[in-house]
């Protein structure tokens, strides 16, 4: 395969402001992967663990067999419920709400939207930097042209109808291609690409005159976003691509999460030309396979994905070992950091914990954007790689969810303080915060006014930055 590698020159003006801003990054420890934990023990089960489903996903069902967990329909006596969203969250409603016993969980967390709707996702990220801003936090530093330094998470993103007005601000300025999605869409679909005023002005309308049907009907609107479109994304031979992250959050206070070595890297079918002719080529933009299997000549044998370690070994071939290692730290900083956003939002149900799919693009400059984050990644097989890894990737983190709220149903009296016992299998410790301490009324009122984030335990330390970092957008 042939790979993109060229990279566009910068004038000398924005070399040198790039120079004066690169300075030493918040001296403090990074959150990463690379924390050392011997070897996980052979996972026993005390007792005969009980689950329950509402989702019949083959991959659910090896691994609910492969743990030789029983099925046990009368869902009020299981240890295990797998379900999606919509039943996770009616078990916290007033009114119906279900009383857990001690020794059972759920795999969502009521509050789980906040990070899977894409207009939350991006309102918190937001917010969070502009929190760090103004708290003066290392990590919220900004450059002389107003960029943040550690905090360029996702690219400018406006909320359709509400910030129409900035983003036609920015439209004017920057021009270009911009992409629409709407906010709670999933698998590819309503998403379009405009690059003409009058393309974004129907939206606008759109979405008012969904609004007005929504107040009339007293519904939920779903709203649209639209981004800035990354036009400069890095190629493998030719062809665009996104990467699908696995991580699993067992607390959101502390902050405890972990990150699955066996994700995918997903391609287009179609090879990409940054032409506006090609604008509608949805098989040349979206690396959803629910789009890209509806392409004539779609391989169902690979199905346009390559595992995230033959991903991983290809860019070290061709961009040596230390890059790539910056590269993930990079996007292990950024997945910490979204987490970190949410943090006072999350109901930390100590019953609940959730495996997020991260997708994030990787541009020509190997800068990692965040794209969206989802609740409840797709758990079809549409390959057999996509079997072996899924099933693998649900025994895990279901075996690490009953070591972190259950430990008692693996045999365990208390977890040992080396973390020797973890049965990580494939997932590897991303953060671990420490809890925080307990606070006398004194210093509850200190810490109030320091802010929210004013004495988070852990610290954190930003990825250098390298000057390719400064986002670079390519009209088209």
């Amino acid at each position: 395969m042939s790979q993109t590698t060229e990279r566009s020159d910068s004038d000398s003006e924005s070399d040198s402001s790039r120079e004066e801003e690169e300075e030493a990054p918040p001296t403090v420890k990074i959150p990463t992967r690379k924390t050392e934990v011997p070897s996980a023990v052979p996972v026993k089960f005390q007792a005969v663990i009980k689950y329950h489903t509402d989702q019949g996903f083959r991959p659910l069902l090896c691994a609910f067999r492969n743990l030789q967990w029983r099925d046990f329909a009368n869902r009020g006596r299981w240890h295990m419920f797998w379900a999606n969203v919509a039943n996770a969250r009616a078990l916290f409603q007033p009114g119906q709400r279900y009383y857990f016993n001690d020794d059972q969980l759920v795999n969502h967390y009521q509050s789980c939207y906040q990070l899977s709707r894409k207009d939350n996702m991006t309102k918190n990220i937001k917010k969070f930097r502009m929190e760090m801003a103004h708290l003066k936090d290392p990590i919220g530093k900004k450059d002389r042209h107003g960029n943040f330094l550690y905090l360029d998470l996702i690219a400018p993103t406006y909320l359709l109808p509400f910030d129409f007005n900035t983003f036609l601000t920015d439209f004017k300025k920057n021009g270009g291609l911009y992409i629409v999605k709407p906010c709670s869409g999933s698998q590819g679909q309503g998403i379009f690409l405009v690059n003409q005023l009058d393309q974004a002005k129907r939206w606008q309308e759109k979405a008012l005159a969904e609004i007005a049907a929504c107040v009339q009907d007293n519904e939920g609107y779903q709203g649209y976003l639209i981004s800035r479109y990354i036009a400069n994304p890095l190629l493998i031979d030719g062809k665009k691509f996104d990467l699908r992250i696995y991580i699993l959050v067992t607390s959101f206070k502390p902050l405890r999460c972990y990150y699955y070595r066996q994700g995918f890297c997903r391609f287009c079918a179609t090879r990409y030309s940054p032409d506006v002719g090609n604008i509608d080529d949805k098989f040349m933009h979206l690396t959803n396979v629910a789009v890209q299997k509806q392409k004539k000549g779609y391989n169902r044998s690979h199905g346009n994905k390559w595992s995230l370690k033959a991903f991983r070994l290809y860019m070290e071939r061709v961009y040596g070992r230390g890059k790539i290692d910056s590269l993930f730290d990079k996007i292990f900083w950024m997945i910490v950091q979204s987490l970190r956003s949410v943090q006072s939002l999350m109901d930390n149900d100590r019953h609940c914990y959730e495996m997020y799919g991260y997708d994030c693009l990787i541009d020509a400059h190997l800068k990692p954007w965040l794209l969206e984050i989802n609740a409840s990644p797709s758990l079809e097989d549409s390959t057999p790689v996509d079997r072996v890894i899924k099933t693998s990737l649900l025994s895990d983190t279901m075996r690490m969810a009953l070591y972190e709220r259950c430990p008692h149903l693996l045999g365990m009296k208390e977890k040992r303080p080396d973390a020797s016992d973890m049965p990580l299998g494939d997932y590897e410790i991303l953060y671990l915060e420490e809890p925080a301490p307990k606070l006398t009324p004194a210093e509850r009122v200190k810490k109030a006014n320091l802010g929210r984030y004013g004495s988070t335990s852990g610290p954190l330390q930003a990825p250098p930055l390298a000057p390719q970092d400064r986002p670079r957008w390519n009209s088209m």
